[in-house]
């Protein structure tokens, strides 16, 4: 890079242009590591199956930054997500349930939303809903587009680049978008699920894409920020006993080496995070924090790698996968008097989540009034 090039880059910068686009500020933990979703960026997003990967970062990565851009003008973006795993139907329910909590404060099941039981007429009210979330469900289709159909690296990459190319040109060998202000988001869920191509082990099917194609090309090239989501092994998601019996809970511990299938690829992007779930594995305790209260309702961001700001400790976010709701939950010891005030404003107690708060109850009421009239839950 040339120095009138670096001097440009930053100057655009301070005049507002390709700034990037911010994490939510409510995750003020999270935020501080990450920042914005930038171009010539990647972000590696690690986790169990059935952890909830995928949801976290459509949630964050793309319904948040819609959100952020809606409200700025001079923000631009554009999202490119290949689902190897999830149909889009699957995507859009999520969006939906997220969308109808948000804006009607209504909660509906998936097997709601499908009709699982089966009735022979549409229900009104779902469909009256559905008309209010409409806007904000093709506003989503605007920006983001959601891939089913490629299965290689091969094809991704001539998928993407094809659109890249409409977005920008070439001058002098390097590529100038069309609008500075654009930012590009790709997204491939899962990398693991990639088909090799002949010839090609996983291994080195995942291996090519990290380090040559998302690396080299997309990133360093086209400027595209960029998630990789990735599994983590069987063995890290398998439980341990000592001698006498107990869980050695260290033993689910994440790192780097718990990574499926390929451990190189954190080395290609500038972060990564993994997320874990202690109650999964019946841990009673993790990183200070009492898990019965929370349950399944307690998720751990563990921060793997970080090139451009410090590392932390792991991050404690209350979610809510249903309608994609997360929030940090204030450390119990440094933060006793912010704990006290989450845990009574969020209900909680010894047992877990207050049935009488709980999006499980609120959606059964809802559900069941619908069909036999009221009841209530003491």
């Amino acid at each position: 890079m040339r120095f009138t090039d670096f001097k440009e880059t930053l100057l655009n910068k301070w005049k507002g242009i390709s700034l990037g686009i911010p994490i939510n500020p409510n995750l003020k933990r999270l935020k501080s590591v990450l920042g914005t979703w930038e171009p010539n960026e990647a972000l590696l997003f690690a986790g169990a199956t059935g952890s909830g990967k995928s949801r976290y970062v459509f949630k964050h990565a793309v319904i948040d930054s819609l959100k952020y851009v809606s409200k700025h003008p001079k923000a631009k973006i554009r999202v490119l997500w290949l689902s190897l795993e999830l149909s889009e139907l699957e995507m859009v329910i999520m969006l939906c349930q997220h969308l109808f909590k948000e804006k009607l404060e209504k909660l509906y099941t998936r097997d709601f939303i499908l009709n699982k039981f089966q009735k022979t007429e549409p229900d009104k009210e779902f469909f009256d809903d559905l008309e209010k979330i409409k806007p904000s469900i093709e506003y989503f289709f605007s920006h983001v587009t959601i891939v089913t159909e490629i299965r290689t690296v091969k094809k991704w990459m001539e998928y993407c680049t094809k659109i890249l190319n409409d977005l920008g040109t070439i001058v002098d060998g390097k590529y100038v978008k069309k609008d500075p202000n654009l930012l590009v988001i790709a997204v491939v869920d899962t990398i693991n699920t990639f088909t090799p191509e002949p010839n090609q082990t996983k291994l080195m099917t995942i291996s090519d894409y990290s380090e040559n194609h998302m690396k080299k090309t997309l990133r360093n090239f086209y400027g595209v920020s960029l998630i990789s989501i990735q599994q983590l092994d069987k063995q890290s998601q398998t439980s341990q006993f000592s001698n006498t019996g107990k869980r050695v809970a260290e033993k689910h511990r994440v790192s780097s080496e718990n990574l499926k299938d390929s451990k190189s690829t954190i080395d290609d992007h500038s972060m990564g995070i993994a997320i874990f779930s202690p109650h999964r594995f019946h841990i009673e305790h993790w990183e200070g924090y009492d898990i019965a209260p929370f349950k399944y309702s307690i998720n751990f961001l563990h921060i793997l790698k970080n090139n451009f700001g410090e590392m932390v400790d792991p991050i404690a976010i209350y979610t809510n996968p249903m309608t994609l709701e997360y929030e940090e939950i204030p450390n119990p010891k440094s933060e006793k008097t912010l704990y006290d005030a989450f845990m009574k404003k969020h209900k909680l107690t010894s047992e877990g989540v207050n049935l009488l708060q709980s999006p499980a109850k609120l959606q059964f009421e809802q559900l069941f009034n619908k069909e036999n009239g009221t009841i209530e839950l003491e």
